[in-house]
């Protein structure tokens, strides 16, 4: 197993501090976390912090049982009183509504789903230039924002199509400075939600499932699309065990709003490239992600219990008639790759 030297650690914490969340002295930080989280992680962003003198609470609570179920009342409670809330979880509670409330609040709100050492390895995802990249993946938002329709394709034989007029784009960038802001450092992506019935087509999931614990995609498995849900999940062969645990997964929420399509977004950070990590996995530049179930934060108006994330690798990607992305190769004018 890879490890990390702890200095490599402290210094990607320290540059996600200083350059994407700008801790300042005195600032109330809560840091969220579970028992299945790795707690000395934990604990050296706690101590980062009260190197910038801010003034730092870490509440740990039970892992919860699906992505997307509330923390209990006291962590909800202590997320809407704090400047920056920082979620490091085994379990993703980023999509559930108290980060919402949070945000409303004025809380910035930091989410790092199964963060581990070597996400945090030097000139890994944490050392994007996230200020330079900014101003490029906010025009990219305009783009979403302004397109009416948007088509995913791949070699594999993902064939997606949906309707995005009226809906805002949705940009992860990295940057987390303004009250209320939620982010996901060092994760980058843009994306939108997609109009509930409109998604159509076939998803060939070759990258990774969010959550799984095996690791990276390593033999493909299908879904297939209509009126805005999965309709089915099948493979044979290697990616049957991938398809079983998505199908498990979402059947695990009982509730038919989870198979909705909730959002269609391209992974936007150069210093992203393994699929074996949950964060960095739907980060990387070239690579697509469909989220499935809860769209509220995205825009739209499906409630559901969760969401969960599925990635695709090497895609080509369009926004009404514009070629943005293309067999994984941005094709975006002055873009600094």
């Amino acid at each position: 197993m890879q490890t990390v030297d702890k200095l490599e650690v402290v210094g990607s914490i320290r540059r996600i501090l200083d350059q994407c969340i700008g801790i300042a002295p005195g600032e109330q930080v809560l840091i969220v976390t579970d028992s299945g989280f790795n707690l000395e992680l934990a604990e050296l962003f706690a101590i980062c912090c009260a190197e910038r003198d801010a003034e730092v609470a870490t509440m740990v609570m039970r892992t919860r049982d699906h992505v997307g179920d509330l923390p209990p009342p006291m962590v909800v409670e202590a997320m809407k009183t704090s400047d920056v809330v920082l979620e490091m979880c085994k379990i993703w509670v980023g999509s559930a509504p108290s980060r919402i409330e949070a945000c409303k609040a004025g809380a910035r709100y930091c989410t790092w789903p199964a963060l581990d050492e070597i996400v945090l390895r030097k000139n890994g995802p944490a050392w994007a230039d996230f200020e330079g990249l900014h101003p490029h993946l906010m025009a990219l938002d305009k783009k979403f924002t302004e397109a009416k329709r948007v088509r995913v394709e791949t070699k594999a034989g993902t064939r997606i199509e949906a309707v995005i007029e009226g809906r805002q784009g949705r940009t992860l960038s990295g940057i987390c400075r303004e009250k209320g802001r939620y982010e996901a450092p060092p994760h980058m992506e843009v994306g939108i939600g997609p109009i509930e019935d409109s998604t159509q087509g076939v998803i060939v999931v070759d990258g990774r499932v969010q959550h799984t614990p095996f690791g990276e995609v390593t033999a493909p498995f299908e879904m297939s699309v209509e009126g805005g849900r999965i309709t089915e999940i099948r493979s044979e062969g290697g990616g049957k065990v991938f398809a079983d645990f998505l199908r498990d997964a979402l059947a695990a929420y009982q509730d038919p709003n989870i198979y909705v399509i909730a959002e269609i977004a391209l992974g936007m950070n150069p210093k992203a490239n393994r699929l074996d990590r949950d964060m960095e996995g739907e980060s990387g530049l070239g690579t697509a992600h469909f989220g499935i179930g809860d769209n509220i934060g995205y825009g739209g108006t499906n409630k559901a219990p969760g969401h969960r994330d599925c990635v695709v690798r090497d895609v080509t990607f369009f926004l009404d008639d514009e070629l943005i992305v293309k067999d994984g190769v941005i094709q975006l004018e002055g873009f600094p790759i």
